[in-house]
């Protein structure tokens, strides 16, 4: 299956157990997660060890935050600001601060 089968364009994703790999010696199962994030050329495709707990909600919310990793990674090397990362998470400073705080203990760019 190739990822853009499965998700058909950019804003879309995709969550599931799947095998990975067609050789058979290389294949990993797991839980797979495909995001197309808008202004991507091609979909991001993740292999987690990672159960999934049968609710799309959560497992499109899961493939959300895969596509905002995924900006992160892509833009480290911007002078990001908190409210650039807030407004790419769709929350708020205050609100992006108190959950990364309770995540890590820091705060962002700290």
């Amino acid at each position: 299956m190739i990822p853009g089968q499965l998700v058909p364009g950019p804003g879309r994703a995709w969550v599931g157990r799947g095998v990975a790999f067609s050789a058979k010696k290389a294949q990993r199962r797991g839980t797979l997660v495909v995001a197309w994030a808008d202004g991507q050329k091609h979909p991001w495709v993740v292999l987690t060890d990672l159960r999934l707990n049968g609710s799309a909600r959560a497992d499109t919310a899961c493939a959300s935050g895969w596509t905002r990793a995924r900006w992160m990674n892509e833009n480290a090397h911007r002078d990001l600001t908190r409210a650039d990362i807030a407004a790419q998470a769709m929350i708020s400073t205050r609100t992006l601060n108190r959950r990364f705080r309770a995540q890590t203990g820091a705060t962002p760019l700290h």
